[in-house]
């Protein structure tokens, strides 16, 4: 978690979250904020409704999206895919966008592999997570501020 990584174009991007799975690898955004969101997959802003009033944030979406084909350009043969998760005090009653999750569906769809499965995976993902790994760094103070 936080780290930053090649970028294909000579710069780096931050990764918040990676996560290894059976399916490939995880690009995971975490967002908190409590209340209704009303968001949308082609919407450039999305808006909170909660105890604290009204406010909008940028479609986190992009951002995720620059991620994922970063990590791509790295890991050529394993399948890569990104998510934001909001905690379980987001309300998306009114819609959810496709790669938006919350805790509760997270943890259904990457369920943890049976020992045998986890031991195939780990040999199959190994080198693939090494090279993720050689070609990290972790996000210091002040890389975190020139990023955000």
């Amino acid at each position: 978690q936080n780290v930053l990584l090649p970028d294909g174009m000579g710069g780096q991007i931050q990764i918040e979250h990676l996560l290894l799975t059976a399916n490939g690898l995880v690009v995971i955004d975490v967002k908190v904020f409590e209340g209704t969101i009303f968001a949308g997959e082609r919407m450039a802003e999305w808006t909170v409704i909660g105890k604290k009033g009204r406010f909008t944030f940028p479609n986190p979406l992009g951002t995720l999206y620059d991620r994922v084909a970063a990590l791509r350009q790295l890991v050529r043969d394993v399948p890569v895919a990104g998510l934001v998760l909001f905690g379980g005090g987001a309300d998306f009653s009114k819609g959810r966008p496709r790669d938006v999750l919350q805790p509760e569906d997270l943890v259904q769809r990457y369920p943890r592999p049976d020992q045998a499965d986890l031991e195939r995976l780990l040999v199959a993902f190994a080198p693939h997570w090494d090279r993720v790994k050689s070609a990290s760094e972790p996000v210091t103070a002040g890389a975190r501020q020139a990023i955000h």
